[in-house]
Parts: C-alpha cells; sequence; structure tokens
C-alpha cells in the first residue's frame, strides 16, 4: 500500500479540481515503535485565518440577516452568528487539504492499513497555529537479504489418475446424502451431536444437530480434541461421549483463554454418506462441466495447481527464514488483533484459489485460530517481505489479475464471480486479493533465480474434521452481501467521503 493509497479518504471530488488550493504547512514524524508512528500537522495561523477570510467573504454574499439586505450585512454580525458553524467547516477544509497534500508528498514511510483520525477531537484554537496529528501503521524499516541464487527445496510430483480420483471422491462427498445406519460408528461415518461446553459448570456454548465426520481431531474455532476417532469408535445413538478441551489462549472469550472446559457430545445417530452419481445434472452443480472428462481435466489442473502452492510456500518459508536472523522488530500486539481476521480471510482466499476443498480450508483456518497472534505475526512479516521485493522488481497487480483471481475463487465457491465480487467489497477484502496477487507474482520472481533441489511431494490425506463454532462462544461469521447491502455501502461510502477524512476508497 503506498502512502497515497493509505489515503483514499480523501475526496477525489477535491483531488480533481482546476484550481488546487496551496496550503503551507509543516509536517513532523514521530516514533512510536517499529510500525506505528505518529504524524503531526502544523498549520500557521496566517494560513488558518485566510480559510477563515474566505469562508466568511463566501458566507457574507448569501447570508440571511434580519435588517440587512444579502451582502450587506456587517462581517462581525455574521461572525457572530454563524461562528460554530464555520469554524467546523474551516477546520474540515483545512484537514482535508493538509491530508491531500501529506499523501502526495515523500514521505520516508509505507502505510500498512488506513490512518486513524479522530477529526472530532481536533480544535481550531484562538491564537496561533492548528495543529493537530494522526496516528498510521507502517511497514518497519528493514534491509533485504539477499535473495537471488537461494537453494529451494522444489517439491516435485506427477499428479496420477489415482490422485484425480481420490480428489473426485472428496469433491463428491461435499454433496453425498447422509444415510442412517444402526450399526456402531466407525472412522469415516458420521455422528449427529449435540454438543455442549462448560466451564466450572457454567454453559459456555452450545451446538445442535451438528454433523461431524468421524477423524482424528476435531477442530474448532479455539481448541482441538484430539484422538476423536478413538473417543467416538463404537458410539450409538443416546451415547454421551465427555472430554476436555484447553482452549486456546487466543480465544476471544479472555476468561477462558488457556484453561480446560468440560465437552460434553449427545449422539443423536449415526450416518454413512453415499456418494451422488456424476449425472449430467451432478456435472451442471458441480461446476458446469460438460462431461466427467471435464472434471477431471479440471480436477488435474487443481491438484497441479496444489503441487505449485506447496512449491511456493516453500519457498515463502526460506525467504522469511533468512530474514528472521535481522527481523528483531516487533509487532504491536493491537495490530495482530486487528489484522488476525484478515489473514485468516487471505488464507482461506489463497488455500481455495489454489484448489483445496472447502473442508481443508475450514480445517486450516480452525487450526490458525488456535495461536492467532504468531500466525498472524509470521503473516504479516513474510508479506513485508515479499511487498518489499515488489517494490524493488517494479511488481505490480492489475485489474485483469483481480479478476481472473475472483474467477477462480467463484468457481471453487459454486458461485457466480459477480455474487463473490460484491461480498468482498461489501467485508473491503479486494486488498486481501491485491496482496495475494502481488505475493505470488514475486514468488515467481524469486524461483526465476534460485537453484531448485527437488524432493518427493505426497498430497496430504486430510484427517481432521473442523466445525465452524466456538467452544467458549463469540462465533465468527460474515454474511453475505445482498445487492440492498452493495447499495447501502457505496451510499454510504459516498457520503463519508465528502465529509469525513478518515474513510477509506472501495
Amino acid at each position: 500500500m503506498s502512502f497515497q493509497e493509505s489515503f483514499g479518504a480523501l475526496d477525489q471530488e477535491l483531488n480533481q479540481q482546476e484550481e488546487e488550493t496551496t496550503l503551507v504547512y509543516a509536517t513532523e514524524i514521530k516514533v512510536v515503535s517499529a510500525c506505528e508512528r505518529v504524524i503531526e500537522i502544523t498549520i500557521p495561523r496566517g494560513e488558518v485565518d485566510r480559510y477563515f477570510d474566505e469562508q466568511f467573504n463566501e458566507l457574507k454574499q448569501s447570508a440571511q440577516i434580519p435588517g440587512f439586505r444579502p451582502g450587506k450585512a456587517p462581517r462581525s454580525l455574521i461572525e457572530k452568528k454563524f461562528k460554530r458553524d464555520v469554524d467546523e467547516q474551516v477546520k474540515r477544509s483545512l484537514v482535508t487539504d493538509a491530508l491531500r497534500a501529506v499523501s502526495t508528498s515523500k514521505l520516508d514511510i509505507v502505510p500498512i492499513s488506513e490512518p486513524t483520525f479522530d477529526i472530532d477531537a481536533y480544535k481550531i484554537p484562538e491564537t496561533g497555529p492548528f495543529v493537530f496529528e494522526f496516528s498510521v501503521e507502517v511497514r518497519p524499516d528493514f534491509e533485504l537479504p539477499e535473495w537471488k541464487g537461494l537453494q529451494i527445496d522444489k517439491p516435485v510430483r506427477e499428479v496420477k489418475s489415482e490422485d484425480v480420483d481420490r480428489e473426485i471422491v472428496t469433491i463428491l462427498a461435499e454433496h453425498g446424502t447422509l444415510i442412517p445406519i444402526e450399526t456402531p460408528a466407525e472412522k469415516g461415518n458420521y455422528i449427529e451431536a449435540n454438543i455442549k461446553s462448560e466451564l466450572d459448570g457454567v454453559i459456555l456454548n452450545v451446538r445442535e444437530n451438528e454433523q461431524i465426520c468421524i477423524k482424528k481431531s476435531l477442530v474448532f474455532q479455539d481448541g482441538v480434541i484430539e484422538n476423536f476417532d478413538e473417543l467416538t469408535s463404537g458410539a450409538k445413538e443416546g451415547d454421551i461421549i465427555k472430554t476436555k478441551i484447553t482452549v486456546s489462549e487466543f480465544a476471544k472469550n479472555i476468561e477462558a483463554q488457556g484453561k480446560t472446559v468440560d465437552v460434553t457430545l449427545e449422539v443423536l445417530g449415526v450416518k454413512r454418506i453415499e456418494l451422488p452419481e456424476l449425472t449430467p445434472e451432478m456435472l451442471q452443480r458441480l461446476g458446469n462441466f460438460a462431461d466427467a472428462a471435464d472434471l477431471r481435466d479440471f480436477v488435474l489442473d487443481k491438484l497441479k495447481a496444489q503441487v505449485t502452492f506447496e512449491q511456493n510456500l516453500r519457498i515463502r518459508n526460506q525467504i522469511t527464514t533468512l530474514l528472521y536472523v535481522s527481523a528483531d522488530w516487533e509487532l504491536p500486539p493491537e495490530m495482530l488483533e486487528r489484522q488476525a481476521e484478515r489473514e485468516i480471510k487471505r488464507k482461506e482466499y489463497e488455500l481455495t484459489s489454489s484448489g483445496y476443498s472447502a473442508e481443508y480450508v475450514a480445517s486450516q483456518s480452525n487450526l490458525l485460530r488456535q495461536n492467532i497472534n504468531e500466525s498472524t505475526a509470521k503473516a504479516l512479516k513474510e508479506h513485508f517481505i515479499l511487498e518489499k521485493i515488489a517494490e524493488a522488481e517494479n511488481i505490480v497487480d492489475k485489474e485483469e489479475d483481480r479478476e481472473r483471481e475472483i474467477e477462480l475463487l467463484a468457481r471453487s465457491y459454486g458461485i457466480s464471480p459477480r455474487k463473490l465480487k460484491a461480498n468482498i467489497e461489501k467485508n473491503n477484502q479486494m486488498d486481501l486479493l491485491r496482496n495475494q496477487i502481488i505475493e505470488r507474482k514475486v514468488i515467481q520472481q524469486i524461483a526465476k533465480h534460485a537453484v531448485f533441489i527437488e524432493v518427493p511431494f505426497e498430497f496430504e490425506v486430510l484427517d481432521i474434521e473442523a466445525v465452524k463454532w466456538s467452544v467458549t462462544g463469540g462465533d465468527n461469521k460474515i454474511n453475505e452481501a445482498t445487492a440492498e447491502d452493495l447499495k447501502a455501502v457505496h451510499k454510504e461510502a459516498e457520503y463519508r467521503k465528502r465529509v469525513d477524512p478518515n474513510t477509506k476508497n472501495g
């Protein structure tokens, strides 16, 4: 993100004026930490008075003052009657013009989020200069390691027919039918269960009628049941299964962080999954495939993308490992907390566009939450490194890159690109796609200069079941955007752009 991009809040109409206001101001950058800056702007009194004069002179021509024709009322009366309104207008004009000027200036910082303002707290003094400040999170200043000529392990695998067969079974399972069975549960079956979590006898959360596939681990958003397959082996309708979970230290329920919670599963039934046939209707449902061969080609491309993803991941890890030797800067806890959910969503986009199943994506998302601050810090540092290489190599994303990314995601999600784009815009996540594209291009650039050592790669056989549910409460859920939602968001954004310099362009 460039410094100008971080000030997307500035009114585009002001930026397109034929005559731009020339404002005299001074800027001081205060270093709070490696990733935090406070920018103080000082506007001399002469400039403040000039803005007041312009505003009052304009107001004088139209102000309605009893006993005076328009344009004839004394300025002292106008100032007395309209001072509060003019103070607010001048303040906003000064702040907006100053921020626009700062956004186009050459400041030696790279913002990573939009600046934090409190324009209502700014006050223009009766005498002296107008001074205000805002905070911004920035990329740490560091020297890049030598990234050309790295020796990198490159996972290599020829995707085989049996790999495609196995993946098609996984895809069909997502559209399968659960059939009740009378036999005791075994690994690979499903149990339908009510889930209840308690801490010291107090109920934290309840989940009813959850369909759970029996696998080695059951991963919630804030905890994991290990050996879940052994725990549920032989289960049947009416059984009560009790276990304990150690809550993640980063759970949203602060009082429960790191504590042991009692979890009870009431088994309502045991089921097996029946896969659907590959009928023309099912092929259309899976992604408008012309025939089974078309589906196999699509799956083959997905699996190749996963091999590429693993190769890229190895490159990322080796690059960042090299940097960590000298990367002794700390990321503020507040930044990690704000960026955590966005990093999880970015990871979900990345995995989905690389061809991983929804089941796998959900499991990785839940695993990330178990130690969210550490995983977010690692991801942000990786991004800082790759972004700095992108700047050095003039690597940028383009509109067609974003459209292609949305098409890939939409096909994996099974929805239209238009609907997905609306949802991404509603949740202000388009920059996540931009980051993903830039990072991928940088990795490709690094690969051109790398020395590869080929190592065998095996596709991961997922033995984790993920439930989008929090043991301690406070489940995370992002609603899809409706057409009405999107119109409302755009309408509000346009309004805020006119009146509030703390608004980011969509």
